[in-house]
């Protein structure tokens, strides 16, 4: 009958758009460039399994290593920090991460907390932190947020075929198959820098502005560790920074 027809039709429709949308995700996840998911693929599957959190920049990533803490004190930590970031990106994927489990400590690196925008000119540098993070309404708000309106970059952080659906020609064997990195997050690097011309400022000699973008981010992780009992401490990973970065993380404990 005419009806039956329509039903069969419908069921037809419904399960063509299902077997689509099954082809579409796993295609996504084939293509994604898999940098993100080597380094922080195994945190987001289940943060609870971490006491401590490790966030900041590219310092943090390769300056703590969790498999050594762990080997020597038995700490289960997680070293969730991305290169270039900026304190909006620190804050947003805390907030992501939140939504999980919260931990009884964040380890936070104050570098860059005096800059007054919003991310690093590089996107893909974004991508290495936040590919990774399952969708949710958070990652949603904190990409609006990082990017304002913009509906290209919008799709381009949520949905992951739209920038990589032209890697057919890269895909290798790993890309069927991401085996997180050994190092819980964390990095190695063993290149050498020349760093005669380095001069260390005095403790007291702050950046007169601490109403930044960098600052106030800085900030509302500080108030979301209070609100939720997380005990927060401050680190400056030890490095030759440039004088402004100096006087910003000066500024943090003044």
């Amino acid at each position: 009958t005419m009806k039956n027809k329509k039903l069969i039709n419908l069921i037809s429709a419904i399960c063509f758009l299902i077997l689509l949308s099954v082809v579409f995700f796993k295609s996504s996840d084939i293509l994604e460039l898999k940098t993100s998911e080597t380094c922080y693929a195994e945190f987001w599957k289940d943060p609870s399994d971490y006491d401590v959190w490790f966030m900041g920049t590219s310092h943090m990533l390769y300056g703590i290593q969790p498999m050594d803490l762990w080997k020597d004190y038995g700490y289960k930590t997680y070293n969730i920090a991305a290169p270039s970031s900026r304190m909006p990106q620190i804050y947003w994927t805390f907030m992501c991460a939140l939504e999980y489990s919260e931990p009884e400590m964040v380890v936070l690196d104050t570098y860059h907390v005096e800059k007054d925008y919003m991310h690093h000119n590089s996107t893909e540098k974004l991508h290495t932190g936040f590919d990774a993070i399952p969708t949710s309404i958070t990652k949603a708000k904190g990409v609006l947020d990082i990017y304002g309106k913009d509906l290209d970059l919008f799709t381009e952080y949520m949905t992951n075929f739209y920038i990589y659906h032209n890697r057919w020609e890269e895909l290798k064997e790993n890309d069927f198959q991401t085996i997180p990195g050994p190092r819980k997050g964390s990095r190695m690097n063993d290149l050498i820098y020349d760093n005669s011309a380095y001069e260390m400022i005095e403790e007291n000699d702050v950046c007169e502005n601490t109403d930044t973008i960098g600052f106030r981010y800085f900030r509302k992780i500080i108030e979301e560790c209070q609100a939720r009992d997380i005990e927060l401490v401050l680190c400056a990973v030890p490095m030759c920074k440039e004088q402004d970065s100096q006087r910003g993380m000066n500024a943090v404990t003044s």
